[in-house]
């Protein structure tokens, strides 16, 4: 072969035509069975060595000479290729991708053969040979690599991967052949499933934000295997109390999460979610970069944030972390804030945590926060998601439901916004508090601001789970008080779009109502609204800095 080469590199015609000769020569001879015992001990490794030291010539005929010969050894089965892939392997998958057409051809038609005949051999059962393989894949190829490149090393991945056990089976039931073909493969470095796995993850993770769909996809279809496989493997060893896989994983994670490629990001994400169920403890050490994350202008990646640290916050039952949220909440309103981020943020907090358990976070971090105006903002859009989101029907049934103590919970920190307490007594049916606020915003220092929120109150009126509220407009006798308080809120209100449609609804109530139903006895009050009155003048002073809060107090009596 080193001789056919060097004819092979000659221009020479006549030296060209000779080496062809000697290769139909050698075709037959390689192809014979009866040959076995004469090539029994044919230097093989010394072969494949040779062929791709050469394989690097940059000269398209040789290399689709050195190809027919590997392609020739493969269909061989005394020869047994898979057994030398370490040999060949890393400078075949270098030379794809870069080569003229026709070579890629030969390469990746060698490389599919290659891939069926490793499938149905003994060496796929070996996982120190399958890493050995894993290794030289990551190693031949990087995320920035062709298209073909990429495509043939997840093909390579997917198969071993689908195959290889979470549990590594006993070094001694490994005949002692395939002990020194593992070795072969590795080329006699110490392999650890652990690291080589952190690297595959590196690699996909690294990958999904490929801008080719084809090579997303196959990314895509290695991370979940992967998902599965780690899983397993870090079950396993949790048994054994043993953590080194989770350590190597958490070591690929904590440098992902904060990549720049937002789609590397979100799936370094998912992956955290993923393990925290078996490894909370861990991933808590995560939280500050995932908290750093809701600074990301993508709000996939902030949604994910925030889920992670419901699961953290769920598992650990510690309310710091949704001091952490404040806090930043808290420096994106004094900087740039975005009222869509802020809303995504406390929705993905009550889709995954209990809200009655979030609310009371809320309201022991609020308590101690100096900041008015940022209490305020907080609790208008605690208000906001409470009321318009389709999944908060338990909440609000635990707001509504007298017997609890969630309603006097949440007016402590409701009271700074007047507007929002209009409307949580209004969503908790306590409507004789409602009327005494309103009646109260009489003597405010009204601004545009609070008319604009006023005329939101008369929106969410018509949202679906206000439908008994309206009901009960049809018997004024029995909720006066919410009749009371819907006729203050449009004297409030300036002429508009708001004022006509309470006005309308209003208009209609008294039209169909009958003389039967005016006889009904009023609802029990829900108690003295007096002291949430007081609260309210308490910690709103520069809304009433023009009157005495006794007068107010008196002027309120006389209204009523």
């Amino acid at each position: 072969m080193e001789v056919l080469f060097q004819m092979k590199k000659d221009q020479t015609a006549e030296i060209v035509t000779f080496s062809n000769k000697i290769d139909e020569c050698l075709d037959p001879i390689v192809k014979n069975d009866n040959y076995r015992e004469k090539y029994k001990n044919i230097d093989m490794v010394g072969c494949l060595k040779f062929m791709c030291t050469n394989l690097k010539y940059d000269m398209s005929k040789i290399n689709l000479w050195l190809m027919g010969w590997f392609n020739l050894f493969l269909s061989i089965d005394r020869l047994d290729l898979p057994k030398y892939m370490s040999c060949f392997f890393k400078e075949v998958m270098g030379k794809l991708g870069q080569s003229p057409n026709e070579v890629n051809q030969s390469l990746q038609t060698f490389l599919e053969n290659l891939r069926r005949k490793f499938v149905v051999s003994p060496y796929i059962k070996s996982r120190k040979f399958c890493m050995g393989i894993l290794r030289n894949l990551t190693e031949s190829c990087d995320p920035k690599s062709s298209k073909q490149k990429l495509s043939e090393v997840f093909k390579w991945v997917e198969t071993i991967l689908a195959v290889q056990p979470a549990q590594q089976s006993s070094p001694a039931k490994e005949d002692e052949e395939m002990m020194v073909s593992a070795d072969l493969a590795s080329g006699g470095a110490v392999l650890t499933f652990e690291d080589i796995i952190s690297d595959i993850l590196l690699f996909t993770l690294q990958c999904l934000s490929n801008e080719d769909e084809a090579i997303k996809s196959a990314a895509l279809k290695v991370n979940n295997q992967l998902q599965s496989k780690i899983l397993d493997v870090v079950k396993i060893e949790k048994n054994k109390e043993n953590t080194t896989t989770f350590l190597r994983i958490f070591d690929t994670l904590q440098r992902m999460i904060s990549a720049e490629n937002y789609t590397t990001v979100y799936y370094a994400m998912k992956w955290i979610e993923h393990l925290i169920d078996n490894f909370p403890a861990e991933l808590t050490q995560l939280s500050e970069k995932i908290i750093k994350n809701l600074d990301n202008d993508n709000l996939k990646i902030v949604e994910i944030s925030v889920t992670l640290i419901s699961k953290i916050v769920n598992k650990i039952d510690d309310c710091d972390l949704i001091a952490d949220v404040l806090t930043y909440l808290e420096n994106m309103m004094k900087s740039d804030y975005d009222q869509t981020k802020s809303l995504a943020i406390l929705k993905t907090l009550f889709n995954n945590i209990k809200g009655d358990k979030l609310l009371s976070y809320f309201a022991k971090a609020l308590r101690s926060n100096p900041s008015k105006e940022f209490r305020v903002n907080m609790i208008q859009n605690l208000d906001l998601v409470i009321n318009i989101e389709e999944n908060m029907h338990s909440l609000r049934s635990q707001i509504k439901d007298r017997t609890s103590n969630m309603f006097d919970t949440l007016f402590e920190i409701w009271c700074v916004d007047p507007i929002s307490c209009i409307s949580l007594s209004l969503l908790s049916e306590r409507y004789e508090t409602a009327f005494r606020i309103v009646q109260l915003m009489s003597f405010a220092n009204m601004n545009v601001g609070m008319l604009i929120r006023l005329s939101q109150i008369v929106k969410l009126i018509d949202m679906p789970h206000y439908a008994a509220t309206r009901m009960q407009l049809l018997r004024p006798k029995k909720y006066p008080y919410l009749v009371h308080t819907l006729k203050g809120i449009l004297m409030l209100l300036p002429q508009g779009k708001a004022f006509d449609s309470l006005k309308n609804r209003l208009e209609c109530s008294s039209l169909v109502f009958d003389a039967k139903q005016q006889e009904d006895s009023p609802v029990e009050s829900a108690g003295d609204p007096t002291k949430y009155i007081t609260t309210i003048v308490a910690e709103s002073p520069s809304l009433f800095d023009h009157m005495d809060t006794t007068k107010i107090m008196e002027q309120l009596e006389a209204l009523s």
